[in-house]
C-alpha cells in the first residue's frame, strides 16, 4: 500500500498535495465526487509527521483527459492540477471541502 507521510505544515484539509500527479482525499471530499467520472480513488497510508496515522484519507487520482470527463487533468508549465465540471465544484462547495482553490477557467 503507498504511504504518504505530510512533512510541512499541520494543516489537514480534504486534499492534500503531494506534488505529483496523485493526491490524498478525505472520506469527505471522495463522497462529494461520488457518481462523477474522471477520478478513481486507492488505499494509501497517511502519517502524520511525527509518526501518527491519520485515518479518513484515500489516494486521489485524476484520469479524465478533458472537459468530456467530470474531472481531468490540466497541466500549466510545471504545475499539476485538475479542472473539474460546474456540477462538480457545486459538489465540493456543497459539502464545505477545505484547503481547495477554485479557479474558472472560463
Amino acid at each position: 500500500m503507498p504511504r504518504f507521510v505530510q512533512t510541512h505544515g499541520d494543516r489537514w484539509g480534504d486534499l492534500l498535495w503531494t506534488g505529483e500527479r496523485t493526491k490524498i482525499a478525505s472520506r469527505r471530499f471522495l463522497d462529494a465526487l461520488a457518481g462523477f467520472s474522471g477520478w478513481h480513488d486507492f488505499e494509501v497510508e497517511v502519517v502524520a509527521r511525527k509518526g501518527i496515522a491519520r485515518e479518513g484519507y484515500r489516494g486521489f487520482a485524476v484520469h479524465g483527459t478533458g472537459p468530456d470527463s467530470d474531472v481531468w487533468n490540466h497541466t500549466s508549465g510545471q504545475n499539476c492540477w485538475f479542472a473539474v465540471s460546474a456540477p462538480v465544484e457545486e459538489a465540493l462547495r456543497e459539502c464545505g471541502a477545505t484547503e481547495l482553490d477554485i479557479t474558472r477557467l472560463a
